[in-house]
């Protein structure tokens, strides 16, 4: 599959030239740096593993509903929240 076909499928969200993967790797590793850590990286990296593992031992519904509700009661959602609702840039502390 290339990269307008992988698009198309909603595989991915946008595509780069090849010169361009670097600077745009970097820009997104700049801004998900100051971003909500706790809640982005440790439940999701953690469900991430586990749909890498076979079918029958992947991460169930529950478990992942239980990751996402406790991440959405972290100060860095309730923040990420407030700040777009009143149309600002979040201030993540990494709570």
């Amino acid at each position: 599959m290339d990269a307008d076909a992988a698009l198309a499928a909603g595989l991915v969200d946008y595509v780069v030239n090849d010169d361009a993967v670097v600077a745009e790797a970097e820009k997104i590793a700049r801004e998900t740096g100051f971003g909500p850590h706790r809640s982005l990286w440790r439940g999701s990296k953690r469900l991430f593993l586990q749909t890498l593992k076979p079918f029958p031992s992947r991460v169930s519904w529950k478990t992942r509903r239980k990751t996402l509700a406790a991440i959405s009661r972290t100060a860095d959602a309730q923040e990420g929240v407030k700040a777009f609702r009143e149309k600002r840039k979040p201030k993540f502390a990494g709570r």
